[in-house]
């Protein structure tokens, strides 16, 4: 049971890893900004961003609103440009845009944002698939050396079972 939940981890995790490999790849030439905004009557209100641009995934919360209660439409949009000039006017944005870390937005917004290097995120997703690959690596190894594969131990000995952990033999050793 925990092997085949480690093997759908696994798959998911590497799923995510080359989408985010893929995002990477885009947001070197393409800056993308999906956008989720609460509108107020008088066209205020809080609303939330997720911008790629420039190898950076960057998470922002912005609140608009004046003393406004009732919010009246709630809709997504998504917007692309060129890598340089979106990353330019996001520096004229933020106070202190860094590429790992938090911080506040401008004197004239209330909200922060939160930044993350893309490749860190690629890596985080890749642990997984990269321990799963050396587990299949060893377990073949084994296999091949005539070794228990639920533990390494030399089964030349004895073909049948593995004397350190009990583990019945599924592989037949060629006698040479």
């Amino acid at each position: 049971m925990k092997r085949r939940l480690f093997n759908l981890l696994a798959g998911v995790s590497l799923l995510l890893c080359l989408a985010t490999a893929a995002l990477f790849a885009r947001s070197c030439f393409v800056g993308d900004i999906l956008h989720w905004g609460t509108l107020s009557p008088s066209g205020d209100g809080p609303c939330d961003e997720f911008i790629s641009v420039d190898g950076l995934l960057i998470f922002t919360h912005l609140d608009l609103s004046i003393n406004s209660r009732r919010r009246i439409s709630a809709d997504w949009s998504f917007c692309h440009g060129d890598a340089g000039s979106l990353f330019s006017f996001l520096a004229c944005q933020y106070d202190d845009l860094k590429p790992f870390g938090f911080g506040s937005l401008a004197d004239w917004h209330n909200g922060g944002y939160v930044a993350f290097p893309q490749l860190l995120i690629l890596m985080a997703f890749g642990i997984l698939p990269f321990l799963r690959l050396i587990s299949l690596l060893r377990q073949k190894r084994n296999r091949m050396h005539g070794r228990c594969l639920a533990c390494g131990y030399d089964l030349r000995a004895t073909p049948d079972r593995c004397p350190e952990c009990g583990t019945l033999a599924t592989i037949q050793l060629s006698k040479a």
